[in-house]
């Protein structure tokens, strides 16, 4: 709606808005403009000129609040350039941060761990140290973030620990218990068909007369670390070390595949081994030379986990067991170094190995005789 209308402003009284026609000099002209903001009240705009409408109006605000938000941006662009520089950096050195002294750490956690699943221990554990103990080895770079920093000092004990352990018990049972394996944690035996392997030092208690206790202890365990190493080279589990003698087994915890074959070539490596390390002793005053005796036999057993509810070990019983160490003592009698019964020598590839027969003899403690 249009109105015109003029001001008639008379000395000493109000003014007053009167009716006009459009050519009247003083005549104003406005626009009503009627709005609704949509909660029931209206509102009217009056426009002084009919060629002002409210769209127009609102492009030149829009271009004043365009302008002044130029301006303004302009004015603090590099603000927000440094700003935004300090909060990339700041994310930057965070992921740095957290990879270095948190990640890399778990990661390392993550390794330990799947070696301690396996008893996959690395050779400087064995070699260096307790860490526990800062005078045995370089300790261990650890994060220093608290929490992780102390996992990874627990981990490291219980690695060496476990360690330790493994060397008390055959590495395969060990892993069956760290399995879960319920059989590993309770008194059970199954019947398996096994290689048993029995060697014994020739004149061990003259040996023990002649030396002092420092040299004997230095030429049984050195012994016994080789033998060691030679039984386990050839998928065999040193079950006991009896003194100076080794019992060694062959498909037991873990299936073995032609142990009877890797029995008899662990026996021959260890005739070898022992040449050289007669060479060592050689080169040391008063150190006598080694001579091994073995017996072997390949029988059934009950093997798995034996003795008491307080106190229990992994082992076979037998009548094997038996016969396995009565052929080790036949070695004796007839001059020979090692002495493997029938029922090995049938399960060995043929012309693999230079086998004769000695004898048909009857063992102490058996009634059939064994050839």
């Amino acid at each position: 709606r249009v109105v015109s209308f003029k001001v008639d402003r008379a000395r000493g009284s109000a003014s007053r808005y009167t009716p006009c026609r459009d050519g009247d000099s003083d005549c104003l002209r406005v626009e009503l403009l009627r709005v609704a903001i949509g909660d029931g009240t209206d509102i009217v705009v009056a426009v002084p000129d009919s060629r002002i409408t409210v769209p127009a109006v609102a492009r030149k605000l829009e271009d004043k609040l365009r302008e002044f938000y130029g301006s303004w941006c302009a004015y603090h662009r590099n603000e927000f350039m440094a700003i935004a520089a300090g909060v990339a950096l700041v994310v930057f050195v965070s992921c740095v941060a957290l990879h270095v002294f948190v990640l890399h750490p778990l990661r390392r956690v993550g390794r330990l761990l799947t070696r301690l699943s396996n008893l996959d221990f690395p050779r400087p554990l064995r070699e260096q140290r307790d860490t526990c103990c800062a005078s045995r080895g370089a300790p261990r770079r650890f994060s220093r973030i608290y929490e992780v920093g102390s996992l990874q000092q627990a981990l490291d004990r219980l690695e060496f620990r476990m360690e330790v352990i493994s060397r008390y018990i055959p590495p395969t049972v060990a892993r069956s218990i760290l399995r879960g394996d319920e059989r590993s944690s309770r008194l059970h035996v199954a019947e398996r068909n096994v290689t048993i392997m029995f060697s014994d030092i020739e004149d061990f208690t003259r040996m023990c007369e002649s030396l002092s206790q420092r040299d004997f202890l230095f030429v049984v365990t050195r012994y016994l670390s080789v033998m060691t190493h030679v039984v386990e080279a050839y998928d065999g589990i040193v079950s006991e070390i009896l003194g100076d003698g080794v019992l060694a087994f062959w498909n037991t915890p873990d299936d073995v595949a032609d142990h009877e074959s890797k029995a008899c070539l662990a026996a021959l490596a260890m005739q070898q081994a022992l040449v050289l390390l007669n060479e060592q002793f050689e080169a040391l005053p008063s150190l006598p030379r080694l001579a091994v005796r073995i017996g072997i036999h390949t029988g059934s057993v009950l093997s798995g986990t034996i003795g008491c509810e307080r106190r229990m070990k992994f082992g076979c019983m037998g009548d094997s067991i038996n016969l396995a160490s009565r052929l080790e003592g036949l070695c004796k009698v007839y001059g020979s170094s090692i002495i493997v019964s029938k029922s090995t020598k049938e399960q060995l590839p043929s012309r693999a190995f230079a086998v004769r027969i000695l004898d048909v003899v009857q063992v102490k403690g058996k009634t059939v005789p064994t050839e």
